[in-house]
């Protein structure tokens, strides 16, 4: 399988416990993959127990059963309109992301986490810059993420990376749902990047069916901070006749998006 690696000095964060720069490891690298990938299991099996430690229930994130997984199926979050990247430290996975397109404007995180035995260094922070930028390099101009009421940790991280929270934060989190929240970025490259191959034209075509279908699937998001609702973008089907729609799954109550302990 064929990966991207960025090397460290790109992007820096700062820990959740004060203003010291994040000082990553010598052996640490990003990792762009696939969430069908083997080094991705870790991240899917600990995110499972995890989400059902919180909150009960099944919250199962196996790529061929779990009704989440079918909601918004690997092809949302593949190029060139989507990605998924570990941060990788000895050839373990310690932390990761993903993001999805809403529109062609707005880009979605998911799937954040950090290993257990690997929180409290700032690693999320890093995962979440580095998501930023490669959102910003795809000409997104809006992110947008939920996070459980049962996690607080994912709550301030978001808070103190600038994001705009789309609920009451005076409210307590027992009569809160997901968490919504919202941030500006600056695009670096036009969206899409440009890609108008007969290949990518094909992908991008799969997945805009793919993000109309989890549209039918999941809650509506808020009125955002510009008042306008993000309209799912259906692409008229390639001109080679080729592709079609992304695979089927019912719906079921949304589990939460992101578990970070930085």
């Amino acid at each position: 399988m064929i990966v991207t690696l960025f090397a460290w000095g790109i992007v820096k964060g700062r820990t959740a416990m004060g203003d010291s720069p994040v000082v990553p490891g010598p052996n640490d690298t990003f990792v762009y993959t696939d969430i069908i990938d083997p080094l991705a299991r870790p991240l899917f099996e600990e995110l499972s127990v995890e989400y059902s430690t919180r909150y009960g229930g099944d919250h199962s994130l196996d790529v061929r059963t779990s009704p989440e997984m079918k909601r918004y199926p690997p092809l949302l979050f593949r190029p060139p309109l989507g990605g998924f990247v570990l941060l990788v430290r000895d050839g373990v996975p310690v932390s990761g992301g993903a993001f999805m397109p809403i529109d062609e404007r707005t880009a979605e995180l998911k799937r954040i986490w950090t290993a257990a035995g690997q929180r409290r260094q700032g690693l999320s922070t890093l995962v979440l810059r580095q998501l930023e930028a490669e959102v910003a390099r795809r000409g997104y101009t809006r992110i947008y993420l939920t996070t459980g009421n049962r996690q607080p940790e994912a709550r301030n991280l978001y808070l103190k990376a600038g994001y705009t929270p789309l609920f009451d934060v005076e409210a307590p989190p027992e009569t809160l749902g997901l968490l919504p929240f919202e941030k500006v970025v600056v695009p670096v490259l036009p969206y899409g990047n440009g890609r108008s191959g007969i290949r990518e034209r094909i992908q991008r075509w799969r997945q805009d069916r793919a993000v109309a279908r989890a549209w039918t699937l999941r809650p509506p998001i808020p009125v955002r901070l510009d008042d306008a609702r993000p309209v799912p973008r259906l692409a008229p089907e390639p001109d080679t006749g080729a592709g079609s729609g992304a695979g089927g799954g019912g719906a079921s109550a949304l589990s939460p998006m992101s578990l970070v302990a930085d």
